[in-house]
This record gives structure tokens, sequence and C-alpha cells, in this order.
């Protein structure tokens, strides 16, 4: 057995951390000299939004036209209508919103009491699992409506009105945790499940311009922590919003990189990272319209980031001679969506709108209502109550069907082959990698010898010789977390970056198979890098047959390792003979089985777009003839 540290000679626990810091960095460098060049005209600027926009939609894996697709247009009623107090100038609707890629919203409109035509706010809930219902979003949103907004606001996938596991065993939370769960089968498909929650904002977004209370020319977007991640997205996609407010969120991934903090699945943006994409661009991509950025000083999302972002951003303002409609509003708040920004985003907006000044507002604090009275359906849960719901693991099914179904008529791309697949599999394996002279060692442990080398610059290798050092590798062992019991001389027991005695370290003291582990922030931030860990876990493979063997090798995998083993096999000719016990990891379980997790971390193994390019069909049976 390996001990601490690889037997004293590295501290491999920093490895994977160190090597995504530096190649975010390197990327981040990139999209910010890519945004400097976009500041030289308004043309260029013009071009660069077209780009982000480009970069957004690639991220969340297709255009959100591609969602609704073939499937029936919005329809709403009205459920009930509040009056939140007696003397309140503005009544709460509850309305049921269909939107037209099938999904139900639970919606609830605030608005004046006043025929209008008003501006309106898309306000756009965090990860609070109330939803709508939580306290400080119904407060924001009544002072919005006091101010003479139409407010509407709506429970996403996962929270409020909308948990979509409700009666999964183990229990699956709602809010990150929901979002996660639900989130990963989408990334084995090469989408993101941000694509449904910016289809049901686009969705409620149609519903305000609709109204005819509501100015269409005068809607704004604003939200804090995911409804943050969410504005700045719709701040690039949607040109009918006249100006946004994200709140706690906005910073730079070159400070949030260092947190070591995660974030949940559908704010992943597939590949947004290698092509440098930073929130300065988010916010560059809606000038020259108002943007009101809300910080908070001591939020987790780190607030010099927020400063950074902010003012690279606000140089396309200046370009465009528009420099007042650009701010940067900081409060001395934890991470949430405050009252005072409530009252910060009105007297920006007013004063854009030409609303009148209303210094009531300062001494306002909305009553707010218990979740039951805000809920839109009569048992609190869309699934209780509607047959056929769809909620995130039937629309990415519905998806899956419908790209099946395009590319056996014909019209899309060609369904892959063995031949396609073993390219496609082998292009992710071998990018990004730059192998350097591993340099092996060997330290004599109890009856065995312990391996060491340098994979990457910031990656090293170790593993576990049978036999002594001079002994002809003739098997390779890839196990769950590298151990294995006494094998034959002539076999290395391999450990692969991120398992075993080369496991991260973890900020939470999670163990790896959790989705709020560190891993699964490497994970996540690798996507972001258009990479995956199980795609350099397999190179790992690869690169040790190189070292030790560079001939005709027999694979042994057991548990996660099966999967690596089978995958490795699958790309690389030398591999002669399997042996594989205990297979968990199935990429097909993700989309066909709503509760795919057992708690071994089979979703360690995605590879981002494997699902169509890399059927797991095609691998099983080109390498069952080597078992």
């Amino acid at each position: 057995m390996l001990r601490p540290n690889l037997d004293g000679y590295h501290d491999a626990s920093r490895d994977l951390w160190r090597e995504i810091e530096q190649r975010t960095s390197a990327a981040i460098e990139l999209g910010q000299q890519l945004a400097d060049k976009a500041l030289e005209t308004p043309h260029t600027l013009d071009a660069f939004q077209s780009h982000v926009r480009d970069v957004v939609e690639q991220g969340i894996g297709g255009r959100l036209s591609e969602v609704v697709s073939g499937t029936a247009g919005a329809n709403f009623f009205l459920t009930d209508v509040l009056q939140p107090e007696p003397q309140a100038p503005y009544r709460i609707e509850k309305v049921s919103l269909t939107s037209p890629a099938g999904t139900r919203i639970p919606l609830n409109i605030y608005a004046p009491n006043t025929s209008g035509p008003h501006p309106a706010v898309l306000f756009l809930c965090g990860h609070d699992p109330l939803g709508k219902a939580g306290h400080a979003y119904q407060q924001a949103c009544a002072m919005f409506a006091m101010a003479g907004f139409v407010v509407a606001t709506f429970d996403p996938l996962g929270q409020g009105e909308r948990h979509s596991y409700l009666d999964s065993k183990p229990p699956i939370a709602p809010g990150t945790t929901e979002h996660t769960y639900a989130g990963i089968p989408y990334w084995f498909s090469g989408t993101s499940l941000a694509r449904y929650f910016l289809a049901d904002a686009d969705a409620v977004l149609n519903h305000l311009m609709n109204r005819t209370d509501v100015d269409a020319s005068r809607i704004i977007a604003t939200g804090s922590s995911g409804g943050g991640m969410l504005t700045t997205l719709m701040m690039a996609l949607e040109p009918r919003l006249a100006g946004a407010a994200p709140a706690a969120y906005v910073t730079s991934k070159a400070e949030y990189v260092t947190t070591g903090a995660r974030q949940d699945a559908e704010q992943i943006l597939l590949g947004a990272t290698a092509a440098g994409l930073d929130h300065d661009w988010l916010l560059m991509a809606m000038a020259p319209k108002p943007v009101c950025v809300l910080a908070t000083n001591w939020d987790f999302f780190p607030i010099e980031g927020a400063i950074r972002s902010s003012a690279r951003a606000s140089r396309a303002w200046q370009l465009l001679g528009r420099d007042k409609d650009f701010r940067l509003a900081r409060f001395d708040t934890p991470h949430m969506y405050h009252l005072d920004m409530a009252r910060e985003v009105i007297e920006f907006f007013s004063k854009r709108f030409e609303l009148p000044h209303q210094p009531h507002l300062a001494d306002f604090v909305p009553v707010t209502l218990s979740p039951t009275e805000l809920q839109v359906t009569s048992s609190g849960q869309v699934e209780t109550e509607e047959d056929g719901a769809l909620f995130a693991p039937e629309l990415l099914r519905r998806e899956i069907a419908e790209r099946q179904r395009v590319e056996l008529s014909g019209h899309g791309a060609a369904p892959a082959t063995a031949q396609t697949a073993k390219a496609w599999l082998r292009a992710k394996i071998f990018a990004h990698r730059k192998p350097v002279e591993p340099n092996p060692r060997y330290v004599e442990g109890d009856g065995e010898w312990h391996a060491l080398w340098r994979n990457e610059a910031n990656i090293w290798g170790a593993g576990i010789v049978y036999g002594t050092p001079a002994e002809e590798i003739h098997t390779i062992a890839i196990t769950d977390m590298g151990e294995t019991s006494r094998a034959q001389p002539g076999t290395l027991a391999l450990h692969v970056r991120g398992r075993g005695a080369l496991q991260p370290h973890d900020r939470d003291q999670l163990p790896p198979e959790n989705q709020a582990s560190s891993t699964y922030r490497i994970i996540t931030d690798l996507i972001g890098l258009d990479d995956s860990l199980a795609a350099a876990q397999i190179w790992d493979v690869l690169r040790a047959i190189d070292i030790f063997a560079n001939r005709e090798i027999q694979l042994v995998g057991v548990g996660y390792g099966a999967y690596l083993a089978r995958l490795a096999a699958f790309c690389d000719p030398r591999v002669k003979a399997l042996n594989l016990a205990d297979e968990f990891v199935d990429p097909d379980h993700f989309w066909a089985r709503r509760e795919y997790d057992t708690g071994r971390g089979a979703w360690h193994g995605v590879i981002p777009g494997m699902l169509h390019a890399a059927p797991w069909k095609i691998i099983r049976d080109e390498t069952q003839k080597l078992l």
C-alpha cells in the first residue's frame, strides 16, 4: 500500500487543483485579450457580442429554439388573485403557465392595481428551496410592484412547487442537490439542464410581453445567486430585455477558481472556460442597454472578481458613449437579494424609464405570505397533480429520442459507428494532454515495489509493482481506488489521477462519491475546459502502457476501474485481453433511469457527448471479444 504523500515524495492531493487553476487562468487570459480587441470599435464590439452568444449556446448544448421544437405554444390560466394587505396598491396573481417545451410553471405576478402599461421585471429566483415563496424574493417582488413594475417570478425546476424527486430513496433534497442530480445526465448527452431553466424564463418573458398592463419595451431581468447566473445568460441570449441587474453572482473565474467552491449542474457551461468566457463577457453582451450589477461585500463569490469584471465590462458602455448606463452597486450583506438591492434597481431604472422618484420606498418593508398562500397548484406540487408532468429526466429522454429519430431518418448527423466512436473518444482522451519525461522511481514496500512517475507537468502517476522493478509488466490492474490484493509478478496496480493515492484534497471533507465533493468541483471545472476527468484517467492508463509495457498487455478492471479498462481497450489495440469485475458504470443508466446513482460515484465517468458520439452499446460490443 502506498504511504501518505506518495511515500513522502510528493503531495499529489494538490495536483488536479494546480492543473485546473493554471489551465483556467491561461484560458481566461486569452479570453480577456479577445474582449480587449472587441473594444476597438462599435462594429468589433457587435461582432464580439454575437460570439458571446455563440459560446453560451454551445455551453448549454444548443439554441433555445431547439428546446421547443415541435411542441405546443405557451398557455396559462389564472388560479387566484391575492391582496397581500388591505391598502396595498398591488395584487398577486397566481398563474399556471405551460411553456412551449411542455413544462408546467407555477408563476406569481405582482401587479400594480392601476391599468398601465407598466415597466416589468422578470425576477429569477436563486436556490432557495421555497422558490418564489422565499422570504427575500417576496419582499423584493413586492418592492418592485410598489414602485409601479409588474413582476413575474416563478419556481425553477427542483424548487417550490416543482420538486421532481418526491419519492426518491434515499431522498434527493430540492434546490442545488436536485439541480445537480438532475443535471449530470445531461452532460453525457453533451447538453445542459440550463437550457430548460432558460426556456422556462423565456416562456415567462413571453407571458409578460403579451400582458396588456406591461410595456413590452421596458422589461428587465434580475435575480440573485442562481437567479443572477440566469440573468447573465439571459443578457447574452435575449435581445428583448431592456436591461438587467444580476445580483450576488458576478465575480471572475480567475478569482472563483481558487476558492474550491462548487456550482450546481445547470450553472456549468460546456467548454465555455476553454473559449475564454468570463463574467465580463456576459455583462458586455448587453451593452449599450442599462445594466446594474449588484454585489455583496460579504459573498462567497469574491467581491474582488465583481470589481474586476465590472471595471472591464464598463469599457463597452464607455466606447458607446453610454457610461452612465452601467453601474456596480455594492452592499454590506451576505449572499442574498437584499431589499436595498431592489431599491437600487428601482432608482437606476426609474431614471432610464423616466418614472417618478418615489422617496417613500426607503422606509417600505413589504409583508410576506406563507408558501401555501402563494402556491398555484392545489396540492402544492406539480408532480402530484399532473399526470405526465415533464421534469429533467423526461425532458432529457425526449431530447435523446428526437435526436436518434433524426439520425435514423438521414436528415441529421449519421449514427455513430465503431470507427467514428473510436476516433471521437481518442480525440477526447488525448486533447489537452502534455506528457513529460516520466523518470520512474521505485520505493520498496512490504513485499512489493511502489512506482512513482510524472505523467504531465502537474500530474504524477503512481502504482504498485508486483515482482521487482526489472520484472516485465504484462498486466495492468485498475480498481476503484487503486489498491488490489496480491497479484502475480509482472502486474502493475495502477492509481489514476483523482483516485486512490492521487485523490484530491477535499475542502469540505466529503467522500468523492458525494455530488458536493471536491471531485465534483474538479469534474465540472474540466467540463468547462472542454475536458473530463474520465478522459484524463483513460489517458493515464494508456500512458502507463507506454511507460511500463509498450506492447500487448492485459487490463484487469474492478468497479470504476472496469469502466476505464473497457474504454482504454476500445481505444488501444495493444490491449489484447480484459478481465473485468463489478462493472457498475453504465452511461445509458443516466438517461434511462430516473434514479441513476447507487452512491458509488458512477457519474465520475462522464465524458460530455459520449452518449451520441461513442454509444456504450458499441463500446461494450466491440470489447466483449477481449473478455
